[in-house]
């Protein structure tokens, strides 16, 4: 019987590591190395229409269905805290800031995750879902 309850305890935790690695390990664009591959506009895979337009002059335009809502400065770090949340800091993260042209407090962080040539993606800091957000090139 206990062998049994050992057995069942096993396979959970195998099931439950299955689950995270398949979601750690997906194909996510490689690390942001060069700050200039944002650089475009991105389009949103989730939301139809949305759409993120980072400009070399350090502005960000998001934009719903070809109309302009807000324009942010951006800007890229590795320290903590990021909009006043603690995250992990070394070598592996990269954090975006996005801060309203308009209003300094209207303020998103995001955990960059990487960029390439088709994709980015990033996760909300402070939201409550950790769900990383994927944008394809235009």
């Amino acid at each position: 019987m206990k062998n049994m309850k050992n057995m069942r305890t096993i396979i959970i935790i195998s099931i439950i590591y299955f689950i995270n690695c398949s979601f750690i390990g997906r194909n996510l664009p490689p690390p942001l190395d060069n700050h200039q591959d944002i650089i475009g506009k991105w389009q949103s895979d989730e939301t139809s229409g949305w759409v993120l337009e980072f400009k070399a002059d350090g502005k960000c335009e998001e934009s719903l269905n070809g109309k302009i809502l807000k324009v942010y400065f951006y800007s890229f770090g590795k320290t903590s805290p990021q909009c006043g949340h603690i995250v992990p800091v070394g070598e592996l993260f990269e954090y975006l800031n996005l801060v309203n042209v308009n209003n300094s407090e209207d303020k998103f962080c995001y955990e960059f995750l990487g960029v390439d040539n088709d994709n980015f993606a990033m996760i909300y800091i402070g939201g409550a879902s950790n769900n990383p957000m994927g944008f394809i090139k235009l």
